[in-house]
């Protein structure tokens, strides 16, 4: 059963696998393979965290490795297992799901990791990744940091789209004081011949590098490399995106 933290997603697949779905652009890969394929073995077993709708795990099967998708959402996943049916996906809570001694390597892309709205969840995340992964092993992850959610253009970003069956408006904001951003989503969607409204929000908490590699080192880590998007590794239009690898 899909964890109330995420069964939100269930309502919002449609649009992330539809409208907002796409294939991770060259730039993204190639500093994937920079920073984390090429210390992975051949053929490696890659955890997939929080996978959504495959979009990572595609282009990770397509270099070969063996991929597991962990998502909340079954209605994601529904749409990953038809992207990417060489991937074994699992219906599960990252705070909670405890996989054995598997993966060369674990990854959570998309800012996934923001939706931990304390450091307590944001740990059990790690722990569990760490104890998934073989001896050095590794975890690479991205999360937005207030620079990012600060913006003007973040706070007054309106985005919206249009089906024959579907219609969203989906506005965001960010708290300062409290350092949560919100996304207030309304969705009208046909059907039996009927229009509903659906109202959600989606809330992200952000977090300092400090109070990041701080929980990464109280539960096992090493090695640990914080990089900030566009002004260390040249990324354009990714203001406030780090990215965070580090070993087991």
């Amino acid at each position: 059963m899909s964890s109330t933290l995420y069964s939100d997603y269930d309502v919002l697949a449609q649009i992330y696998a539809e409208m907002y779905s796409q294939p991770y652009d060259e730039d993204i890969m190639q500093l994937l393979e920079k920073l984390f394929l090429q210390y992975l073995p051949e053929q490696g077993h890659i955890l997939d965290l929080c996978c959504g709708s495959g979009d990572l795990t595609v282009p990770l099967l397509e270099r070969g490795y063996q991929v597991t998708g962990l998502d909340g959402s079954e209605a994601m996943l529904n749409y990953a297992r038809v992207k990417a049916p060489g991937g074994k996906f699992v219906l599960g809570d990252a705070r909670y799901y405890k996989f054995p001694h598997t993966f060369h390597g674990a990854i959570a892309a998309g800012d996934s990791l923001n939706h931990m709205m304390n450091i307590e969840d944001l740990k059990n995340v790690f722990q569990n990744v760490f104890t998934a992964l073989l001896k050095n092993g590794l975890f690479g992850f991205n999360m937005s940091m207030e620079e990012m959610y600060g913006s003007d253009n973040w706070d007054r970003e309106l985005q919206a789209g249009v089906t024959d069956k579907l219609v969203w408006v989906w506005k965001q904001n960010y708290d300062l004081e409290k350092k949560i951003g919100g996304r207030q989503i309304t969705i009208m969607q046909l059907k039996n011949g009927n229009w509903q409204r659906l109202d959600r929000v989606l809330s992200s908490k952000v977090y300092s590098p400090t109070e990041i590699i701080s929980t990464l080192e109280s539960t096992g880590f090493r090695e640990i490399c914080h990089y900030d998007l566009e002004r260390d590794l040249g990324l354009s239009n990714s203001l406030g995106n780090a990215v965070f690898i580090c070993r087991k």
